[in-house]
């Protein structure tokens, strides 16, 4: 399985840890991390996860697991969307926050749409449910 396919990198149900970049601020892309839980780790919400995470703005961050797939898949979370059976790749965890949230992980030179912040060069979080229609078609 490509963790990264060329432009739709996984679809997530993800954490928004931060409300400022829903609000409309610009976040700072300066330190986007990927976090890797240590294998002594013990809590439930981060064992064995491997996590992006990027500062907003107003020094908060955002961020979302990465390394979590299901076993469903867009289809079968949204039947009557045409666009969604033809992607093939499963739906991701992105918790531990805001586990019912929908967001796109997307690698590309330019961003997907409104609603997208970027997180470090070429690789793009998305919340805008257009936006996100957009990409997954």
């Amino acid at each position: 399985m490509t963790l990264w396919p060329r432009l739709l990198a996984a679809v997530l149900l993800a954490v928004v840890a931060s409300t400022t970049w829903a609000q409309g601020q610009t976040p700072s892309t300066d330190g986007a991390v990927f976090l890797v839980a240590a294998p002594a780790l013990r809590d439930p919400e981060y064992r064995q996860t491997v996590l992006i995470a990027s500062p907003t703005a107003n020094g908060g961050h955002v961020g979302v697991i990465i390394n979590r797939p299901t076993r469903r898949s867009l289809s079968s979370l949204f039947p009557e969307h045409e666009p969604s059976k033809k992607v093939v790749e499963p739906v991701f965890f992105g918790g531990p926050f805001s586990t019912t949230a929908l967001v796109a992980v997307v690698r590309g030179d330019a961003s997907p749409g409104q609603g997208s912040l970027l997180m470090m060069s070429n690789l793009y979080l998305a919340i805008n449910v257009n936006t996100i229609d957009k990409i997954i078609e």
